[in-house]
């Protein structure tokens, strides 16, 4: 196991943020929609959070279990660390959609352990998810254009767009917290 927490933690954290930020896409499109549009164009967010993903990345090859390349254990770290700093430093144009894409895809490990240890047929609703992100991280690392062109459109009908996607969230926030209080063990 690389991360110890259970179905109904993962579970109510990750609704609390879904449901949260459904909300201020609900209540406040525009202002998430200009403020996505201005992510995604800054370098600076951009350069913290590739820094990031590359800090958690070499934190996971440094410590998990490598089996039988535990023996090249530092240079597969020191592989990770070159090329997540020759990307924060090359890669500057839509760096932050790419790092997003990272993060969501060292981050689908954790709803998918959370979920492996857990014998309810419930936990299929937060695999789905982890593969959703899984989904979405490998889209936003390959094709960052198109998350800028949502992030456009986002931004240029915000009202129509923004509370469509803020509902989705909304109810995927409000299920996540009502099954980790309700089905998923304690």
């Amino acid at each position: 196991m690389i991360y110890a927490f259970s179905l109904r933690s993962v579970s109510l954290f990750l609704g609390a943020l879904h449901f949260l930020f459904g909300l201020s896409l609900y209540l406040f499109p525009q202002n998430v929609g200009r403020t996505l549009g201005l992510l995604l164009r800054n370098a600076l967010a951009g350069r913290l959070m590739s820094l990031s993903a590359t800090i958690w990345a070499t934190l996971l090859c440094a410590s998990i279990d490598l089996g039988e390349l535990s023996q090249a254990r530092w240079i597969i770290t020191l592989g990770c660390i070159m090329l997540g700093l020759s990307v924060t430093w090359l890669l500057v144009e839509l760096l932050f959609v790419r790092a997003l894409g990272v993060i969501l895809l060292l981050a689908a490990e954790i709803p998918l352990e959370a979920a492996f240890w857990e014998e309810t047929p419930w936990r299929i609703v937060i695999s789905l998810l982890a593969y959703a992100w899984i989904a979405s991280g490998i889209s936003m690392v390959v094709t960052p254009y198109h998350w800028r062109a949502i992030a456009d459109r986002l931004d240029s009908n915000p009202s129509f767009l923004g509370k469509g996607i803020g509902a989705v969230f909304l109810f995927l926030g409000a299920l996540l917290i009502i099954l980790s209080f309700t089905v998923y063990p304690a």
